[in-house]
């Protein structure tokens, strides 16, 4: 496991050459450093499957999405493929806003971390539900 401030990175590797990372906490510009150096390390090992959970990812500001992206450009030069999973609606939100969805794949209907469908407001704040 790694860490660094307030992000954890765990990254668990299977027998048939993917690895799932995980990521807990808060992605910024002290921490987004941290993610592509994991990747590439799995990468230079011989994955060529990365799939990224970001069920546990509390916030993410711009540094973290560039990371990202750097992330799935070293998947890509390693002949692999990279899929976000356990995407949260807000940050589903702000990779449709930046246009990153085009670029990211996203596995929405991800069996392992499914992600909680409900009505989001305006501002991408989930809203519970509420009995009539």
């Amino acid at each position: 496991m790694h860490r660094r401030c307030d992000l954890e990175i765990a990254a668990i590797y299977d027998d048939d050459g993917h690895v799932t990372v995980q990521l807990s906490g808060e992605m910024d510009l002290q921490s987004s450093p941290l993610l592509p150096a994991v990747v590439a390390d799995a990468v230079a090992g011989g994955r060529t499957s990365v799939r990224l959970d970001l069920s546990r990812l509390r916030f993410c500001d711009c540094a973290g999405l560039r990371a990202f992206l750097e992330t799935n450009g070293i998947v890509f030069a390693g002949g692999g493929s990279m899929t976000l999973v356990g995407v949260r609606p807000r940050f589903r939100r702000l990779l449709t806003l930046s246009l990153l969805d085009d670029i990211l794949t996203v596995d929405d209907d991800s069996s392992c971390h499914p992600v909680r469908l409900g009505v989001v407001d305006a501002t991408g704040v989930a809203v519970r539900n509420r009995r009539r």
